[in-house]
């Protein structure tokens, strides 16, 4: 009896070790090696498959995961052109929080890109001595999630975005609507963020028109005038 409760310990107390193995893996290359090692990791994965996969997406996004998740799937769903408010939210993750093949394909594509933008602003804004991001915790936070709010922003309200919503047949006075349309859904998408998240926005959006304006594939449009006025009229009344 004694030994059989110790080998029932002892099988809990591996799972449990693997399990937290698992969690702290750094990306789902690593996950997917390590699971497929053994029957028995690939168990433990499979009974904590929705935790062990929340906890690798975070390890590769960082704190950003809620905004670079509301990115891949607005992207994946291809909600081009749509108010914001039916658009998924920041929240999403919390709402749902199971990350689908679909989600997780997505995210493994996209953080070396930001990582290395990251980088180079460092570089030119912070610190020239080195090549690699020198930022503080918080301000490479605040930059990974401006940096996905403005991939949504690009890939939902971009020239590609409405631009494919247009019949090449239209008239004059349809492109016209269709452009109206545009510039108050992207007003609407800027004005769902308060001031100081519109300022981190506006910082960086200036330092990508600085780099990639002209990068094909990239629509970092600026924010518009009325909403740069709105946020210049609340921060003077903050201030004053």
């Amino acid at each position: 009896m004694g030994n059989t409760v110790h080998l029932m310990y002892s099988s809990f107390a591996n799972a449990d070790l693997v399990e937290c193995v698992l969690r702290f893996l750094p990306d789902f290359q690593c996950l997917a090696s390590t699971i497929l090692t053994s029957k028995t990791i690939y168990s433990v994965f499979q009974q904590h498959s929705r935790s062990v996969v929340h906890s690798v997406a975070y390890n590769l996004i960082g704190p950003a995961l809620p905004q670079a998740l509301r990115f891949v799937r607005c992207q994946n769903m291809q909600l081009y052109s749509k108010p914001v408010g039916e658009l998924f939210g920041e929240d999403d993750i919390q709402k749902n929080p199971v990350l689908s093949n679909q989600d997780i394909t997505s995210l493994m594509v996209i953080p070396m890109s930001v990582q290395g933008l990251e980088s180079l602003f460092s570089w030119r804004m912070k610190d020239r001595t080195f090549k690699t991001s020198q930022l503080s915790l918080a301000e490479s936070t605040r930059f990974q999630k401006v940096m996905y709010r403005l991939s949504l922003f690009s890939a939902v309200y971009g020239h590609n975005a409405y631009g494919s919503a247009i019949d090449p047949d239209s008239d004059e006075e349809e492109i016209d609507l269709a452009l109206k349309e545009a510039f108050s859904l992207r007003k609407g998408f800027f004005r769902s963020f308060s001031t100081p998240k519109l300022r981190d926005i506006q910082r960086i959006e200036t330092f990508l028109r600085g780099i990639i304006a002209r990068a094909e594939g990239f629509d970092f449009t600026m924010i518009p005038p009325a909403t740069r006025e709105r946020e210049h009229r609340h921060s003077s009344s903050t201030h004053s």
